[in-house]
């Protein structure tokens, strides 16, 4: 399905992710490995998911959509009534624990399972939510806007229809909520270029340029998923968004040529390739 270009508040996230546009997640994806051919195997419907990101998904939802949280979101009961009548402790492979269990997926409901990193994920993401409301910066940011914007434009360098999700709009304030295992100054800025946030940043920036909405801020606010969850709110100076849009260019540009060439080329596949030593081969001895 192709979108229209424009910005689209209050559309739902299936209806975004039927679009047929290219999102950050599909550059960052490039930028990390230069791989065309795992781009391509998401392209065609490989998708990739972890823990932390259902539980980051989950801090969406319950900081800036609240009413949808309780229907979106769900815990495994500690206890079941079986047939007889019997209360027992829950076991995932007992009857009526499986039925529950396809009821809710059926329904589109999130089960969140404990784990050792979220032994108690509800209460995870409850927390978290609150640091970040009673924070006086976030809870600002993260009121008196349109949270969950959608938004579709054309890159004009390459030509491409792009897409973008927007956690909140503030005013000429974009925001952004990310967890992360370590809020420090240090944390949040070796994260920030580990998963390529430069490039999300930027193509938002330009995105909302692009359609004669000139915002004035890049923000994100960063909550530790471990207690006591300290809050950073950090702002994306020019420098980082400068970054971020060549390296966004370069690979759309990329992509635009796979596209045109129908052509995918994965690891070494012009040539053998040379096994190199890391850098710090030798320091360890």
């Amino acid at each position: 399905m192709e979108p229209e270009v424009g910005i689209h508040p209050g559309v739902p996230y299936e209806t975004y992710e039927s679009w047929d546009a290219t999102r950050p997640t599909i550059v960052k994806l490039f930028a990390q490995h230069g791989c065309a051919e795992e781009v391509r195997w998401y392209l065609d419907g490989g998708e990739r998911t972890s823990e932390a990101m259902t539980v980051g998904r989950a801090v969406h939802c319950r900081a800036l959509e609240p009413e949808e949280f309780a229907k979106a979101y769900c815990v495994t009961p500690k206890a079941y009534e079986n047939k007889a009548g019997e209360v027992k402790p829950w076991r995932g492979n007992a009857t009526v624990c499986r039925e529950w269990i396809a009821e809710k997926e059926a329904a589109g409901v999130t089960i969140l399972k404990s784990s050792p990193a979220y032994p108690r994920p509800m209460k995870q993401i409850e927390g978290m939510s609150a640091a970040v409301e009673a924070h006086p910066w976030a809870g600002q940011l993260l009121s008196g806007g349109e949270p969950e914007v959608s938004i579709c434009w054309r890159d004009e360098p390459s030509g491409l229809l792009c897409k973008q999700r927007l956690d909140y709009i503030r005013g000429k304030v974009i925001v952004e909520l990310k967890s992360c295992a370590d809020a420090s100054d240090e944390g949040v800025m070796k994260a920030a270029y580990r998963l390529y946030y430069h490039i999300q940043a930027a193509m938002a920036f330009d995105g909302m340029q692009a359609l004669d909405w000139k915002p004035e801020r890049y923000i994100f606010i960063f909550v530790q998923t471990k207690e006591p969850h300290l809050v950073n709110v950090v702002e994306a100076e020019e420098a980082v968004l400068e970054f971020g849009r060549s390296q966004y260019h370069y690979w759309l540009g990329q992509l635009k040529t796979c596209m045109d060439k129908d052509e995918w080329p994965g690891y070494a596949h012009y040539d053998v390739g040379t096994l190199l030593l890391p850098p710090w081969a030798g320091s360890e001895l």
